[in-house]
């Protein structure tokens, strides 16, 4: 059972080293940000970050999304399998 507790501290700090490398990337993000506006506003004195329309993703194909049906259509079909049954029936049958 100790095993089992000293993986999840490991794991933990690992965690934890991961979230302060994100807040370090974002406070560095957030700086080139700023310096953006900086810039900007010596071109556009009237500029105002908060007015501008924001830029969206686009969201991955694996992410759940259906914004065709297609998915839907083809849940329960064994795409792989047929792709084998295709490529081992030479004349199509």
């Amino acid at each position: 059972m100790v095993l089992v507790a000293d993986e999840l501290k490991r794991k933990q700090a690992e965690i934890r080293l991961r979230i302060e490398e994100l807040r370090l990337g974002l406070a560095a993000l957030e700086q080139q940000q700023a310096a953006f506006v900086v810039v900007i506003r010596t071109y556009e004195p009237e500029y105002d970050p908060g007015t501008e329309p924001r830029v969206f993703r686009r969201r991955s194909k694996r992410d759940g999304s259906n914004t065709d049906g297609v998915s839907d259509l083809s849940r329960d079909f064994d795409r792989r399998g047929f792709a084998l049954r295709t490529l081992r029936e030479p004349d199509g049958r």
